[in-house]
Formats: structure tokens, sequence, C-alpha cells
């Protein structure tokens, strides 16, 4: 242990170093290291000599380590290190060779293969000399399995020694089945038989080592551009442990966000956070295009390669590639008769990045198929196919502004033969809800809903919080045609039965919301202010956000006249009734004396009106929200809101990447709703989108909006490029 003065004068070494005054550091280590030789003194005295260019008292700094060292491998590395910076890459190269051949990988040394790696990156930033290692050893294994399997010589005079320190074949087929990572079953060595095989004899898999070392040698090539060679060692990860599928998936993700063209050093390799990597980003979209080449060509040579295969479908599936992916996922179910659960699996990827016409085309013909070719699709993904496929036209049906009334009686018949065909099954709990919504919402049925959540939750088929669910969607239902106790009932069973769970939170929410609406205004905040505390961000925010409202509307007398309007309003626009919420929001802007409320009412004029489509209605009122009144709580989303809706006027659609996750329904650039614009007008709103965008970026910094207004402005501007 060191004592507190030397504590004392290595700390003030250390920190003449961090302030560049290697100078006087050298004098303290020097003191330090021959008072105690320990490895702590050591790297920082090494590190000081080198930062003064006194490579060759660094050398023999590092002979004088080695000499006291137990393990001195490590240090080996130092010197070559030493060599780099010194500037004398060959002798570094020749050093590195020499280091190689020298390492005894099975001598049993404290070292694992894996810190040498390690230390071999962050001192020299030699990619290649770590990924060398790991080739080498998996030669050195390779040739020890065949001498231990043949009986012949190896090669390599490590492993020449590998055997004799072993004492036996036997002992050394049992290290080399350990290293491989492969169970012992029993005491003795009965695995290899009579004759002394070795288990790997068998000639499909002739070299067994190349499967050592797969997921670090990936994870160098990866980080070093070499796609080729990092996806044939994924493919070998996948193939030994699928199970790791999602982490490398992420890892080859992560290469087609960020990968970009690298200039090379003077090893002919990129260093991270060098210049090499200077242009990552850029080429995204070539080095995933590069890696689907490689396994289409990997497809044709192993066509049975499941694996590759698989892969495939999740690289064309990354680029968006849908009606590709969905080729070769047919392919797949039908080459490897997995049921349709590959075909599924990429339907319903296309169907949650809300392609639906293509989804839904897919999703008719896996039925139709099914149907037609006995045996191609298990049952289950038969019967999952076709909840799905009405779950996607319901989708379609939500997404229209004007409900088509055919659609509303198609899936209402559609979702009653279907249930008729499955019954009350755990998977028949999304249609029940569907069908609830179109009977309330779209079909005017209220009675018609409300008896089939019934029905539902009478059945005890579902789960204790599929029920919650059921129930709430039950009072929502309720609520919406004005049957205000009824829900209350219900939403409180769920908080009861649900305290903790986010169905039980989403109730609280709704109870809250019911007494907003009906103008029990502080029996509301009370409960909002528990759920600003919910493990649910949306809800907590949600809370958040009404919680406020209430509390900075409070008039002096202690009442709330004011915001009765507001809550009322906010009632009838939740019910589809545009004209009832409008005039509450008139009377209220008539009223002098609420003019706190007047920008909450002017912003949510705005709103109406989007959903009524009279554009121009909604732009004036925000208009009103930041010129006239100009509350910092409102202004940033009215002027953003103002500006997307230019924006979209303009039929400048939002980029993907761009996208605001707010719950405010907007119409697509150039919709009909906007009206006819010529150019001249679009190029206007295009230009007073920009100003808006400019004015929240700039005059509300701290604004969750502003640096997506700023990406938004960069994009009309011509800055951000779109593929």
């Amino acid at each position: 242990m060191a004592s507190a003065q030397e504590q004392n004068r290595l700390q003030l070494a250390e920190r003449y170093m961090q302030n560049g005054e290697a100078g006087k550091a050298l004098e303290l280590y020097g003191e330090l290291y021959q008072e105690s030789p320990q490895a702590f003194v050591y790297q920082g005295y090494l590190q000081c000599l080198q930062s003064l260019s006194m490579y060759s008292d660094a050398e023999k700094l590092i002979r004088r380590q080695m000499k006291m060292a137990p393990q001195p491998v490590l240090l080996q590395i130092d010197l070559l290190q030493n060599l780099l910076l010194e500037g004398e890459t060959k002798k570094a190269r020749s050093g590195f060779e020499g280091f190689l051949s020298d390492l005894d990988i099975y001598g049993g040394q404290a070292v694992s293969l894996e810190e040498i790696a390690q230390d071999i990156v962050e001192k020299t930033q030699r990619y290649d000399w770590a990924v060398a290692l790991y080739v080498h050893a998996r030669d050195l294994a390779g040739d020890a399995l065949r001498a231990v399997r043949d009986g012949s010589v190896p090669e390599y005079r490590v492993n020449r020694e590998f055997l004799k320190n072993a004492g036996s074949m036997a002992e050394a087929g049992l290290r080399l089945r350990q290293l491989f990572g492969l169970e012992v079953p029993g005491q003795e060595v009965a695995w290899l038989g009579e004759s002394g095989g070795f288990p790997w004899s068998e000639e499909a898999d002739v070299h067994p080592e190349s499967r050592l070392y797969a997921q670090e040698l990936a994870d160098l090539y990866r980080m070093t551009g070499q796609y080729e060679l990092m996806l044939e060692e994924y493919l070998t990860v996948l193939g030994l442990d699928p199970d790791k599928k999602d982490e490398v998936y992420a890892r080859l993700q992560a290469v087609m966000a960020s990968a970009g063209p690298g200039t090379e050093t003077a090893g002919g390799l990129p260093v991270p956070g060098g210049e090499a990597y200077a242009g990552r980003g850029k080429d995204s979209g070539k080095i995933a295009a590069r890696l689907e080449r490689l396994l289409y060509q990997k497809a044709q040579q192993a066509p049975m390669d499941g694996t590759v295969q698989d892969m495939l479908v999740w690289i064309l599936l990354q680029q968006r590639d849908f009606e590709m992916a969905l080729l070769q996922a047919k392919a797949y179910s039908r080459r490897f008769g997995d049921g349709g659960q590959k075909w599924l699996e990429t339907m319903q990827v296309m169907a949650s990045n809300r392609h639906y016409g293509q989804a839904r085309q897919a999703y008719e013909e896996f039925v139709r198929e099914a149907g037609l070719s006995a045996g191609l699709v298990s049952p289950q993904y038969l019967r999952q196919a076709k909840i799905e496929l009405l779950d996607l036209y319901f989708s379609i049906l939500e997404s229209q502004r004007e409900k088509d009334p055919a659609l509303v009686a198609r899936l209402k018949k559609s979702y009653k033969k279907l249930f008729a065909e499955i019954g009350p099954v755990p998977e028949s709990f999304v249609l029940y809800r569907n069908l609830a919504k179109i009977h309330a919402y779209y079909a005017g049925e209220r009675d018609s809903a409300q008896m089939l959540l019934e029905q539902a939750l009478a059945s005890r088929r579902f789960t204790r919080s599929q029920q919650a669910v059921l129930k709430i969607d039950l009072a929502d239902i309720l609520l919406y045609y004005d049957k205000v106790w009824d829900a209350t009932l219900l939403y409180s069973q769920v908080e009861k039965d649900l305290k903790q769970d986010p169905a039980g939170f989403y109730a609280k929410l709704q109870n809250a919301r019911l007494s907003y609406y009906i103008g029990e205004f502080e029996w509301a905040k009370s409960q909002l202010e528990v759920l600003r505390a919910a493990t649910s961000k949306t809800i907590a925010n949600d809370a958040m956000e009404l919680s406020l409202l209430i509390k900075e509307n409070m008039s002096p007398d202690s009442s709330y006249a004011g915001l009765w309007y507001v809550a009322r309003s906010d009632f009838m626009a939740m019910r589809g009734l545009h004209e009832p919420a409008l005039r509450l929001l008139d009377t209220l802007l008539a009223m002098p004396q609420e003019g706190g409320l007047f920008d909450e009412a002017c912003y949510r004029k705005a709103q109406i009106y989007l959903e009524m489509d009279s554009i121009d209605s909604a732009l004036r009122w925000l208009a009103e929200v930041y010129t006239d009144y100009y509350d910092p709580l409102l202004v940033d989303d009215a002027l953003f809101m103002a500006a997307e809706l230019l924006q979209l006027r303009a039929g400048i659609p939002v980029p993907e990447g761009m996208e605001h996750a707010g719950n405010v329904w907007m119409p697509e650039a150039g919709s009909e709703v906007f009206g006819s614009r010529d150019n001249g007008q679009r190029a206007a709103d295009r230009d007073e989108a920009m100003g808006l965008y400019q004015r929240l970026f700039m005059e509300f910094k701290s604004s969750t909006l502003a640096a997506l207004a700023r990406m938004r402005y960069r994009f009309l501007r011509g800055d951000v490029p779109v593929s």
C-alpha cells in the first residue's frame, strides 16, 4: 500500500500531466518508480516519457518492468505501442509478428485472448492486429485439432508444446473440447470412442475452428468496415446460437445507420474518432445495399441455409423494400415449412409501417393461398392472419376523414363472420374492441357496442388486464354518449382493481378528465397531481398539462367561471359536436374578464376548425395565439402547428425522421382540403412556414419543439437532402 505521502506525490504528478507540464511530472514519476515500481506508477511514468518523445528511455522502462512481471504479455504490447509512437511502423509490424508466433495460446496464462486483443486496440489502434490475433488462434486450434484427430505432427511449435503439456492425446482432446465450448460427458474421455477418434471427424465439418471467436471477429470487422468478413462471422454466430439474432441484427442496424466512407491510416485501417470516421452516416443506404448483395450471393450458394434467408428478409425490411421482402419471406416459408410464420411476420412489419395497401393485398393472398395449398399455413397463423387483416381494414377506416358507410357495413359483417368461426378465444380480444368501436363511433349504435363488450366481459375468456381494457373501452363509449355516471363507475372499478397497472393509470386519467368535463375542477386537479408521477410518460404529460390548465385559470374569486366554457367545449369536441364547441368558445371570448383564457380558446378553435377541414380558419386562429395573446405555454405549439399546415398546403410532405409525435391530426401534403394552389401560392406558403419555424427555434430555444423546428427549417431551405 502506498503511503499518504506517496499518494500525494502521485496525484501531483498526474496533475502536472493533465496541465501539460510533463517535464515537472517526469522527475516525480522517476522518484516514485525507483521507490516502488508498481503497475500504476509504471503506467504514469511510461505515458510521461512518451509524451516527451523519450522513446528510448520508455523502451528501457518497459523492458525493466517485463523482468519483474510474471505475465509480461501486455507489456510486450507496450513495446509495440512505443515503436508506433516513435514512427517505427516496420519494426512494430515485425515485432507484432514475433509476438504472435511466440504467444502460447493454451499455456494457461492469466491473461485471456480477449484481454490481449482489447489491449492491442486500446494502445495501438491497430484493429488489424487484433484480427490477426484471433485468426492466428483459430489456426493454432485447427492445427492442434487435426493433430489429435489424425495423429499427425502439428505444424506450429506452440501446438507441439500444447500436446506435450497435455500429457496424452486423450487429455489434449479433452482440453480442445473444452476450448470449443463442448460439454464433457462423464469423468472419462469416453467420447473419443474406442478408435480414439475426434468428434468432428465428419467431412461436413472439416474446419470447426472457424467457429471460434466469431463474435469478436465480427465486431472488429464491423468497426473497420470489412463488411463481407463481418457478415460471414455474424452468420457463424447465428449458426452457433440463434438466440443471438436480436443482438446481431441490432449491430447490423447500427452499421447501416452510421457507417460511412473512411480514409486509411498507415496500417490500412480507419481509426474511430479520427479523420477516417468524419464521413460516418452518409452512406448508410449503400452499406445496406452492399449487405443485401452479399446475402443474395450466399443464398444462391446455400439455398437451404435458413440463417442467410432470414437475414436477407430482415435487410430488405430495413431498406423498406417491402415487395421484395415479402417475396423472400414467402419463399422462406415454403422452403423451410414454418407454417407461414416468416411470411406473416413480414406482413406485420408492412402494416406497422402504415403500408396499408401492400399489406392488405399480402394478407388477402396469404388467406387465399392457405385455402389452396394444404399444409402451407398452420391453422394458428391462418387465424392470426384473418384477425390482423380485419384489424388492417379497421386501421384504414380510422385513417379516413370521411368514413365510408360501405366499408363500415362490410367490416361489421366480416367481424361477425369471424366471431362465428373462432368464438371467444383469447385471440378474439382485438375483434371485440374494434367491432365495438365501429358500432359506437362509426355506425351510431351505442347499444350494440355496449352489448358486445358486456358479452366479452361475461365470457371470462380474457386476462385480468384485458378485461380492464374492455371496461375502459366501454366507459369511453358511454362517456362519448354523455353517460357520465355510468362511465365514471367503470373507470373507478378499473382504477381500484389495477392501481399500479398502466390500465389503472389510464382509467384514473380518464376519470380525472371526466371530472374536468363536468366542472369538478378541484377533484380533477387532485387526481391529476397524483398521475404526474405515473410510470407512463404519455399519461404523466397529459396529467401535467391538464393540471396546469386548471391551476393557472382559477378566477380571483376562487371560481372557475371561464374554465367551465373551455371544459365543456373540450367535452363537445371530444364527442365530435364541433358547432356547439365553437359556440361555447365564442361565448368565452366575449367575456373580457376571462382574458387569461383567450389563448386557450383560440388554440382550441384552431384545432376544431382543422377537424372540420377549414384550414384557413385554423391558421387564422393559430395566428391569434402567437400574435395577440402570446402565452409562452402555447405559442410554440401554435407556431409549429401553423408552420406544418403551411408546409403541407405548399405540397411539401414531412420527411421521414422529422415527424411530430403529437396527437393533432394533419391532412396529407397537397390534400384536396387545402383547395387549389398555384406555384406562387405554394412558394409563399413555404416561405411563411420557414419564417414560423425559424421564429420558434430562435425565440423559444427551451421548447421541446425547437430542435425539430430547426430540422424542418433546414429541410425547407434545401440544406437537408431527403432520399
